[in-house]
Order: C-alpha cells, then sequence, then structure tokens
C-alpha cells in the first residue's frame, strides 16, 4: 500500500509539475486586431500596412511582450467593402481584441466608426487622413495626419513653385470618404492662391469604366497640369493614357498614391509626378535604416509608406498597453492621449486630444524610378 501510494503521488506531481510547465511556456496571449483591404486592386496599402503592424509585433515579442505574454495579431480582410468591414471588425470586438488597428482607407474606417464608438472598442489607424473624422473625442484615433496640411502644401508648391495656373483633376468615388474631402481642400487652397480648377471627372474603380474616355474629358480642357485623387493602381494607369494621349505637362498626385504600385503600372509616364507626404524613403534616420533592413530581410520588398505607418500604429498600440494595468479601450486612449509625443522611425509625431497626429509634410516626385524628396 505504501509503495502504491507513493506512485500515486509521484504521479500526481510529476502532472501538475508538467501542467505547471506548459503553463509558464505558453501564457495567454494578447489579443490585437488588423483589419485592411487585403484583396482587390487597392489592396497594396494595406498589405504594406499589414507587415508592419507584423513586424512590430514580432519585435515586441521577441523582447518579451507584455511581463511574458506574447501578443497575437488576429487579421481580417474588409475587401473595400462596407459590409464586409462592419462584420469582421464586429468578429474582432468578438474575438475580444484590446484593441484594432486599421482601417487602411477612409471609406472603410467611416463605415464602421459607429460600430466602434458603440461598442467602445479602440481603433488606432495607420493611414485614414479624411478630416470628416478630426476633432472627435471618440475611440479613433491615428498616426497619420489628416490632410488639410498635405492639400495646402501641394496647392502652393503647384501655384506658386511650378507657376501652373490652372488644372484639371480626376477622383476616385471607390474611396469618396478620401477623394472628395481631399478634393475640397486642395481646390480651396488653390484657388485662394488664385489657380483654377478646369475640370473635375470622377470614376470608380473596380466598376466598368473607360480609362480612355475619363482622361478624354479632361484633356479637353486643356489643363496646364492634371491632379489624380486615386490609389497607386489606378494614378499609375491613368498617367499612362495620359501620356499615350500625348499629354506632356505635369501630374501631380494624392498622398493615397504614393506606393510602388504607382511605378509599376505607371512606368516612365510617372517620371516628374509630385505629390505632398510624409513618408521618406529616402531617410538617414537611423531607426528608420534599421526598420527598412529588417522589413527588407523579412518581406523581400521595400517598405512603403503604409508598412512605416502601420509600424508606428502597433507600436503606439503597445506602448499603451505595456504602460497602463487598465486595458479598457478608455484608459487606453487617454494613456496615448497624455503622452502625446511619440519617437517615430522618421522622427517625433504628435497624437492630439482628439487621437489626430500632427507632423510636417514633404513634397516628393518620382525620378529613375524612385520617390524622392524635393528641396525648394
Amino acid at each position: 500500500m505504501l509503495k502504491r501510494g507513493l506512485i500515486f503521488v509521484l504521479s500526481l506531481t510529476i502532472i501538475f509539475g508538467f501542467s505547471a510547465c506548459l503553463q509558464e511556456e505558453d501564457p495567454e496571449p494578447v489579443k490585437i486586431g488588423f483589419v485592411g483591404s487585403l484583396s482587390g486592386r487597392v489592396s497594396d496599402l494595406s498589405v504594406s500596412g499589414r507587415d508592419g503592424v507584423i513586424l512590430a509585433i514580432d519585435r515586441f515579442n521577441a523582447e518579451g511582450g507584455l511581463d511574458g505574454r506574447p501578443v497575437q495579431l488576429l487579421t481580417r480582410d474588409d475587401e473595400h467593402n462596407r459590409d464586409r468591414a462592419r462584420e469582421v471588425v464586429r468578429e474582432l470586438i468578438n474575438e475580444e481584441v484590446v484593441g484594432i488597428i486599421g482601417h487602411m482607407t477612409s471609406s472603410m474606417t467611416r463605415a464602421t466608426l459607429h460600430l466602434i464608438n458603440q461598442e467602445k472598442a479602440l481603433m488606432v489607424s495607420p493611414t485614414t487622413s479624411t478630416s470628416f473624422l478630426e476633432g472627435r473625442r471618440d475611440f479613433f484615433m491615428r498616426v497619420f495626419p489628416g490632410h488639410r496640411a498635405e492639400t495646402a502644401a501641394l496647392a502652393d508648391y503647384i501655384y506658386n513653385e511650378k507657376g501652373i495656373e490652372n488644372v484639371g483633376v480626376l477622383y476616385d468615388l471607390s474611396n469618396h470618404e478620401y477623394t472628395i474631402d481631399w478634393y475640397s481642400h486642395f481646390r480651396r487652397e488653390y484657388r485662394a492662391l488664385g489657380g483654377e480648377i478646369t475640370v473635375s471627372t470622377p470614376f470608380s474603380s473596380g466598376t466598368e469604366f473607360s480609362y480612355n474616355m475619363v482622361v478624354e474629358r479632361v484633356l479637353f480642357h486643356q489643363p496646364e497640369g492634371i491632379v489624380i485623387i486615386a490609389g497607386g493602381v489606378d494614378s499609375g494607369r491613368f498617367s499612362q493614357q495620359i501620356r499615350n494621349a500625348g499629354f506632356d505637362k505635369p501630374l501631380f498626385g494624392a498622398a493615397w498614391s504614393k506606393t510602388y504600385d504607382l511605378i509599376y503600372h505607371g512606368g516612365r509616364a510617372v517620371e516628374g509626378y509630385h505629390l505632398a507626404h510624409y513618408f521618406d524613403p529616402g531617410s538617414e534616420e537611423e531607426a528608420y535604416l534599421d526598420f527598412r533592413e529588417e522589413y527588407l530581410e523579412r518581406f523581400g520588398r521595400e517598405p512603403e509608406f503604409g508598412s512605416l505607418f502601420g509600424y508606428e500604429a502597433a507600436m503606439v498600440l503597445l506602448w499603451a498597453l505595456e504602460n497602463t494595468l487598465d486595458w479598457s479601450s478608455e484608459n487606453l486612449r487617454e494613456t496615448i492621449v497624455e503622452k502625446g509625443t511619440f519617437g517615430g522611425l522618421q522622427g517625433n509625431f504628435c497624437i492630439d486630444r482628439f487621437g489626430d497626429s500632427v507632423m510636417e509634410e514633404k513634397i516628393f516626385k518620382v525620378e529613375n524610378g524612385s520617390f524622392r524628396k524635393v528641396d525648394y
């Protein structure tokens, strides 16, 4: 009996010891969500944003995570569809994520804004920039500035630096919360300087339309320059059509188009294409160079602006989780706001009391197949 008793006690000791080891080796992960348009023609921005988030979380986990608990990323594709966007955000909320990084486009963010506020689910967007979301004390925050400053800088550059007194405009209605708002701000700034919009022509990517017909409408008005408000794919393709039609005057674009898809689909047609932006691929900041090297090694391609701002959105949320014990959305939001200034990969940026980001814009142009900062 004694021998059997000893065996039983030893067995229990081994079982409990093994269970304790499992608990030590596999602590419960902390869940963070990512949602973006990971499929379709505007997926370039979201894929790069997701990869930036992945790199941030991998780095964070390699340094020990949250007191030994790993951070787990739950990724969802909103398919650039409003109904799908609400569906996948609901899924993430039901998964009890502590925060959601996304969306990457303004239209998808506006589609789910009511839901995240109703459920008090914190969302930190890497690249949403519509001014419709400025100045709100809600559960939406962002690390990319609204585009008021961007459009003012580009309007000033076009009118005062390039001496162009009238332009034609193309804009994509598939992301109209971004494009119409961007166009409205640009038009106001450009007109205030003395410039004229000779024609504005909408189209909707993802639907059947003729690039040639849209271009013909714009060229009929003989503008001195053309501004394209669209993603990288369509901005590149429109640039090709515009050049093929014999238009040799300057082309300009919105921040949304600053991806390598612009260069891939535009080729030589986008040489000299100008835009205002916050991401400098030629930055010599040590933090950015380290990030770039690791990103290249991990994903096999250069980081884009979605990559950088995806990384920084993740780091803001991870910093908040690391610096407070209360992970409610209200407390995480206030923790971020109270800090205010964050060290980014290319310098500091600020998040104000409304959760809006502030940083300095720059002018870039495509030169020899790369984006180069313009000093003027």
